[in-house]
């Protein structure tokens, strides 16, 4: 018997039944409110009802980031999750770290960075294989490169490409161009300031995995604050985040040989960040 139902998403709905072997449970209608042929009016209250049930495996804990715990995603997700449910601000507070944010959602208290365990991410032999082999093929003469990626996402947390060109020249380093699918403006314009004696080798169209393996490879990554950062920092590579709008404290890679310049709505001299870069390139 059809007890009651809730709209989900565009098209589904939550519905509670009771049933002989089970009581009550709760269970998702698929196009249930798109397709009026299919159901004809049978998802009424009080509706006697011949079911098929996929049990689903069950989840002991739910965590929603959600910047409204009143959202319907919640009362949703309590209804299906049998186990707890927490509602968690998605948006960090002043001065702390995302990550410990986030983690604060499961831990007893919010932890500082220096306790989270470290990302420790791996490439595998076949894409480790593969990044020699597109670095072979147009750094053939470069022995760890330096990873550079000039945009974000977005203009907003770009520093100058002119900075980038600089940069680049005087590392004297055979270079990496990171470009992701919103960096096309901001590369190009790096590479035509780098000039023909510091041309990159541009890496555009890249899965996160291949950017990765390539990352893995190089002797140093400098960029700006994005995902390529944190990537970059998870694999352990030596990386220089660089800050303007943004604050590190919440944002900044995390890592054992990383260092963050500029942030909270300035950017940093472009001296301050080639002096982490160089002191980054010698020996740990």
């Amino acid at each position: 018997m059809l007890l009651g139902r809730v709209a989900y998403g565009e098209s589904d709905l939550v519905v509670t039944l009771l049933t002989e072997p089970l009581g009550r449970v709760s269970a998702l209608a698929r196009g249930a409110r798109r397709s009026s042929k299919r159901f004809a009016g049978a998802l009424e209250p009080m509706h006697t009802l011949r079911v098929s049930l996929d049990e689903r495996p069950r989840a002991d804990l739910a965590v929603l980031y959600t910047a409204d715990p009143r959202d319907a995603l919640v009362g949703n997700a309590r209804r299906l999750c049998p186990g707890r449910t927490v509602s968690w601000p998605v948006d960090p507070p002043a001065g702390r770290h995302a990550a410990a944010h986030f983690a604060g959602a499961v831990a007893d208290t919010v932890p500082e960075p220096r306790d989270l365990p470290p990302a420790g991410l791996r490439v595998s032999p076949d894409l480790s294989a593969w990044a020699g082999e597109w670095l072979a093929e147009r750094l053939p003469e470069a022995a760890g490169p330096v990873a550079v990626h000039p945009g974000s996402g977005g203009r907003r947390k770009c520093w100058a490409p002119e900075h980038f060109a600089h940069l680049m020249g005087a590392l004297g380093r055979p270079v990496v161009l990171l470009e992701g699918p919103a960096d096309a403006a901001p590369c190009a314009r790096t590479a035509a300031l780098a000039g023909p004696g510091a041309a990159p080798a541009r890496a555009a169209g890249l899965s996160v995995a291949q950017t990765a393996a390539l990352l893995s490879r190089c002797r140093l990554y400098v960029g700006n604050d994005s995902g390529v950062s944190h990537l970059g920092a998870g694999l352990g590579v030596p990386t220089v985040a660089v800050f303007g709008p943004t604050d590190p404290r919440t944002w900044r890679p995390l890592g054992r040989r990383v260092v963050s310049c500029g942030g909270n709505g300035a950017w940093p001299d472009p001296a301050l960040v080639l002096d982490a870069c160089r002191r980054l390139l010698q020996p740990a």
